[in-house]
């Protein structure tokens, strides 16, 4: 699979004013960016640090510019397609079952099939159809679409 691998990151202020300057810093200053004040330092920033033959992409807002020079890279791992989503309405089983542990990922069909017999009524207003429909979801998004070796169960919460 091929991603974008960014080697490196420059914000070009539009703003030269040196307190936005200092709050642009602070609020990226868990980032390694390296901020520039015009085209001319951008150009020898590049040149400097053999950024010119990488692609690149920019983000512009307001008052400064993000650009970012990367490079494709290909590579091998564990990628996902989420093909399913469920939020609430499970029983007090399901959080026995799947979160009393360090364990967050589950594979077997059986997981599946035992969060189903979780799925269960969330609000006092819910109805018997909200309930069905709800299973049906559940049954449609996950087990319908359960593939043995390549399907997995997330909890989080």
């Amino acid at each position: 699979m091929e991603f974008k691998n960014v080697l490196q990151t420059s914000i070009i202020v539009k703003n030269k004013n040196d307190e936005r300057i200092k709050a642009l810093k602070k609020e990226y200053e868990n980032f390694d960016y390296t901020f520039l004040l015009n085209n001319d330092d951008l150009r020898q920033f590049e040149t400097k640090n053999g950024l010119l033959e990488l692609q690149k992409s920019t983000f512009s807002l307001q008052d400064h510019r993000i650009i970012s020079y990367y490079e494709i890279a290909e590579t091998e791992g564990f990628y996902y397609e989420s093909v399913g989503y469920q939020r609430k309405g499970m029983n007090s089983a399901f959080g026995k079952r799947f979160c009393s542990s360090d364990t967050y990922h589950f594979a077997l069909k059986e997981d599946f099939q035992f969060a189903l017999s979780c799925v269960d009524f969330y609000w006092t207003e819910d109805t018997e159809d909200e309930l069905k429909q709800r299973k049906q979801n559940f049954n449609t998004n996950f087990l319908d679409k359960y593939e043995y070796g390549a399907s997995f169960l997330t909890v989080s919460y």
